[in-house]
């Protein structure tokens, strides 16, 4: 899911590197396999009080980190060595092909089985869910329009400046997108991509402005690329989180949330401050790592395998009737829903190290 996953293998290997980045990603793969795994198992009789309320708030700030470090990975590894960037056009084009591989896999995940069924309501919700834009289609659409503005830019910094303007544009447009209506559009497939209201998970508005500011926080943080001290980074970070906490305050002050959670989902204070959070955490995390010289292998190998994680995960809670979540189903104590999470966590883990074992034997030379 992250930038890395979509990037040369060379590129993962360049040191120095931004240990944040890396740790955001571990941290944000957590909270995505745990609270898939707790919400599709944990019985209803557990699903209340202020611990709950605040572990969902929280598990929402899962995407958003995910994409914000995919916009700080994009900087990393184009902006930040821009001349290089520029110059290896069999790299831009591996690139492409990589982003467009998560729009496809995005849309395999819902391939539409359903209309196999003979029911023919069955057929057409699975057609209508198969259209739908997930996480991954968001990432690599968004992948592509970067890509596309490096190729027409001349300098970095007009990528960092547009990319700013559309974050805003992406997050601020939001609650008109939501309103637009897809249901029956002879545009649906392109029209979810702009809309919630046939059924997206994430539209562009408001979720490619995640992407979009991940590109402006990595060049605010790191402006010296991943030679920049940790501690700096951290410093810059904490800056930008306070002021983005500020801006969703007086946006909240000159906009009031809806009630409807459609649109409130969509609402920019909303958005606003779950990327300050994430800036926030990712200071914490780049504070806390200043003086690391080195993540253990281990650990950079999985933070760079998030696609890995997030499709294994969901192909064993969902796949074909047969996964996690119909076979036991919300059913289990808080402390089973968690010690299967736990399990989940590892399994997962240890299966991106397999697999990225493998891609090195068949590819030795990508290291």
């Amino acid at each position: 899911m992250s930038v890395t996953d979509v990037a040369p293998s060379t590129e993962r290997k360049a040191a120095p590197r931004a240990h944040f980045v890396d740790l955001l990603r571990l941290v944000m793969s957590v909270q995505m396999i745990q609270g898939h795994v707790i919400d599709a198992l944990l019985a209803d009789a557990w699903r209340g009080g202020r611990g709950f309320e605040i572990w969902t708030w929280v598990r929402g700030l899962t995407a958003v980190g995910f994409m914000t470090a995919a916009g700080v990975s994009f900087h990393l590894s184009s902006l930040a060595r821009w001349e290089t960037y520029r110059a290896d056009r069999a790299a831009r084009a591996r690139r492409v092909r990589r982003a467009a591989m998560l729009i496809a896999i995005g849309y395999l995940l819902h391939a539409p089985a359903g209309v196999l069924s003979g029911d023919p309501e069955l057929a057409r919700r699975a057609i209508d869910e198969a259209m739908i834009v997930d996480v991954l289609q968001c990432i690599g659409v968004t992948m592509l329009l970067l890509e596309a503005m490096c190729a027409l830019a001349r300098r970095a910094s007009h990528v960092v400046i547009a990319s700013g303007a559309l974050a805003v544009a992406a997050i601020a447009l939001a609650p008109l997108a939501a309103r637009v209506e897809c249901e029956g559009s002879a545009l649906r497939l392109v029209c979810n991509y702009v809309s919630r209201s046939g059924g997206s998970l994430f539209p562009l508005s408001p979720w490619s402005g995640f992407v979009l500011a991940g590109v402006v926080l990595g060049a605010i943080a790191l402006p010296d690329g991943a030679r920049t001290s940790g501690a700096r980074a951290g410093v810059r970070l904490v800056i930008a989180a306070a002021v983005i906490a500020v801006v969703s305050v007086v946006v909240d002050a000159l906009i009031a949330r809806p009630s409807d959670a459609l649109l409130y989902s969509a609402s920019p204070g909303f958005s606003l401050v779950r990327l300050a959070a994430v800036a926030m955490v990712a200071a914490v995390l780049a504070i806390a790592s200043a003086r690391v010289v080195a993540l253990p292998r281990a650990l950079r190998t999985i933070a760079s395998e998030t696609l890995f994680l997030y499709v294994s995960h969901l192909l064993a809670l969902y796949v074909a009737g047969i996964g996690l979540a119909r076979v036991i189903g919300p059913t289990l104590s808080l402390g089973a829903a968690i010690a299967v999470a736990v399990a989940m966590i590892a399994l997962c883990a240890l299966g991106a190290l397999a697999w990225a074992s493998a891609k090195k034997r068949r590819h030795p030379s990508r290291g």
